[in-house]
């Protein structure tokens, strides 16, 4: 099992805001822990077909647990901050163009007296 431990000063991310993100994981990680203990047992067993329907059994509901838990929570928090960086794009587009509207019209006004002075 992955044990690897994920700071989130790594990705400069305050504790408290890491706290936040991750706490939806809570119960999908209770879950799981219920899983990784049947996991332990069921794994002990001997490969029999009477076993066999245990295997498939647990099998989907650690799918489950990924698909439904994980994968929904990653998605979700993704999201969020896909749509921010957007929105943050879209303001900083909106401020550009009014600075690049100004420096466009004094541009002109430079090219319009260099004309001039070599028409001279």
């Amino acid at each position: 099992m992955n044990t690897q431990i994920i700071k989130s000063e790594d990705f400069g991310i305050e504790e408290s805001k890491a706290n936040e993100l991750t706490q939806g994981l809570t119960v999908v990680k209770s879950e799981r822990d219920l899983l990784i203990k049947e996991f332990e047992e069921v794994s002990k067993l001997e490969i029999t077909e009477e076993n066999l329907s245990k295997f498939k059994e647990l099998r989907l509901k650690i799918v489950k647990n990924r698909t439904q838990g994980i994968n929904k929570w990653h998605k979700a928090n993704k999201e969020f901050f896909l749509t921010g960086g957007k929105f943050v794009d879209a303001i900083k587009r909106k401020e550009i163009a009014i600075n690049e509207q100004m420096e466009e019209k004094l541009m002109d006004a430079e090219n319009i007296l260099k004309t001039l002075k070599k028409s001279v």
